[in-house]
């Protein structure tokens, strides 16, 4: 019970997110001096501090397996998570486990010492991974994550549709190139087979080959390379290559990117709608703000600091047009104060006070939601069906007591049967009406 209390409170993520961060920062700091270090010459700190780190990585596990079991620690809707710290702590162990064997071992090694000192560096990969670990503590490194993820769907076809482009262009601009440099080789050596071979370095480079032509578009509009100093070369060759560039910048930057830019975007917007965990903090942040602002707004209406709002108070507070643009822009409907304020006042007492006031407004913000509109039609079915109890036992008792009452026979009693009927045919139309 203690460790689940333990694991339960916000300071241990807490705690467990500065142990990530000083992980990270120390594996840092060790890359960068031990690049100017020899191997013998490292201080053991570091490894003293890695066994530490690792060690904790293990008891938080260990804290979590016995707070909720096993079972609740690889199924629970974070077990992804999970297996990811599990999978990041036995990488740290087997870490620890090569260095050990490899300080061992290493007099007995003679030459492989090095083969086996860079397979123990690869294992420090993981160290650099911890860093991951973050994204489960920090919930806005999450939404990013998981917006970016969602766009991959999208990069994949764009850049698939980037291809396409990249290719029909370069094929088009170097088919365009190689005339010319067939051209100028045919005129050179004054023969119709020869080579195709540019006079201009920069032509021969670029333009020559599709792939290098696909790879310098892809360049020219991504920051890679000045698309001027590819077109110049090819201004030389022919205007018709030199537009055909022009048209293939002006296309891809201000259409393809523009509009690819804009899918992305919207993909992002809808992935973090979508996500339950994404739109309960965004509500939850949302109520949170909105009842901040009632409780200043409250404060500011209470002219008397009493805490409580007369119906004075209010119709002073709606007659006010700023105050009135500031309702508005909540949604909530200020044209009639008196109905306004009986909505409010739930006790009935005449006077608001600050829950009532959060709580009033809270709810009257906005449209009528379903569920407003569902328990409206729940309670209307339900009057009506103790409206039609009541009125059957008021007719029931009517009946048996003009049966006492009447001196008539038969007759009487027939005639009073006849005005019952005429009674429940009467409340079942009072009935219906008011549904």
């Amino acid at each position: 019970a203690m460790v689940k209390k333990l694991v339960a409170k916000p300071g241990f993520e807490v705690a467990c997110l500065v142990v990530i961060v000083a992980n990270a920062i120390l594996v840092g700091i060790e890359v960068d001096v031990s690049s100017e270090q020899r191997l013998n010459e490292i201080s053991p700190i570091f490894d003293i501090c890695n066994y530490i780190f690792t060690a904790i990585y293990i008891a938080e596990i260990i804290a979590k397996v016995f707070a909720g079991g096993f079972k609740e620690y690889a199924c629970s809707p974070d077990s992804s998570w999970n297996w990811f710290d599990l999978i990041i702590a036995v990488s740290s162990m087997i870490e620890i486990v090569l260095e050990k064997l490899f300080e061992a071992l290493a007099p007995e090694l003679g030459g492989n010492q090095l083969r086996i000192f860079r397979l123990l560096r690869m294992t420090r990969i993981t160290c650099g991974i911890r860093i991951v670990r973050v994204l489960r503590y920090i919930r806005s490194l999450r939404t990013l994550i998981h917006s970016i993820a969602s766009t991959l769907k999208s990069l994949t076809w764009t850049l698939f549709l980037l291809v396409i482009i990249f290719y029909g262009f370069g094929i088009a601009i170097a088919q365009g190139v190689v005339d010319h440099c067939r051209q100028e080789a045919i005129e050179a050596n004054a023969d119709l087979n020869a080579v195709p071979k540019c006079s201009s370095a920069e032509l021969q480079l670029f333009w020559t080959s599709v792939p290098v032509a696909m790879f310098i578009l892809f360049k020219s509009v991504s920051g890679g390379i000045s698309w001027h100093s590819v077109q110049q070369p090819l201004a030389e060759t022919s205007p018709i290559n030199s537009m055909l560039f022009t048209v293939y910048i002006a296309f891809t930057y201000f259409a393809v990117l523009n509009v690819v830019t804009g899918i992305f975007c919207q993909n992002a917007i809808e992935s973090a709608s979508s996500d339950k965990e994404i739109a309960t903090m965004l509500h939850l942040a949302n109520k949170e703000k909105y009842v901040r602002d009632m409780r200043t707004f409250f404060q500011e209406i209470d002219e008397d600091q009493s805490d409580e709002i007369t119906i004075d108070e209010f119709i002073r507070m709606l007659r006010d047009p700023k105050m009135n643009a500031y309702l508005e822009s909540f949604d909530i409907d200020v044209g009639d104060a008196w109905m306004l304020f009986k909505l409010i006042d739930n006790d009935g007492s005449g006077v608001i006070d600050i829950e009532e006031f959060v709580t009033g407004f809270l709810q009257l913000r906005g449209q009528a939601k379903a569920v407003q509109i569902a328990k409206l039609s729940y309670e209307n079915k339900a009057t009506r069906r103790a409206m039609e109890e009541l009125l059957a036992m008021i007719d029931e008792h009517i009946g048996v007591l003009g049966d006492r009452l009447a001196p008539g026979g038969l007759a009487r009693q027939r005639h009073s049967r006849s005005s019952l009927a005429s009674r429940m045919s009467l409340r079942s139309s009072c009935v219906s009406r008011m549904g």
